[in-house]
């Protein structure tokens, strides 16, 4: 090899290790998004399970309420009867 295909050798290494530097920050990057997305799906995920029970709670309980507020007319009606 000659002294100039040593520079050509050279600069190409030089090249490619400075766009693996680069790569290596885009990579991070990316990686730092990835886990910040993830987080915010799981957090999502788990306001929205969230919600869905206390959605089915509060059902049940005006499902309660509904049957005991009933009940309580039905026996309203009852003390009101003429005797």
């Amino acid at each position: 090899m000659t002294a100039e295909d040593d520079n050509v050798v050279l600069r190409l290494l030089r090249e490619i290790r400075a766009d693996m530097g680069s790569m290596t920050l885009r990579m991070a990057a990316i990686g730092r998004h990835v886990e910040d997305m993830k987080e915010s799906v799981g957090y999502a995920l788990g306001l929205s399970a969230h919600a869905n029970v206390a959605y089915e709670t509060t059902g049940q309980r005006l499902d309660r309420l509904t049957e005991r507020l009933a009940g309580l007319e039905a026996r309203v009606e009852e003390l009101e009867k003429p005797r």
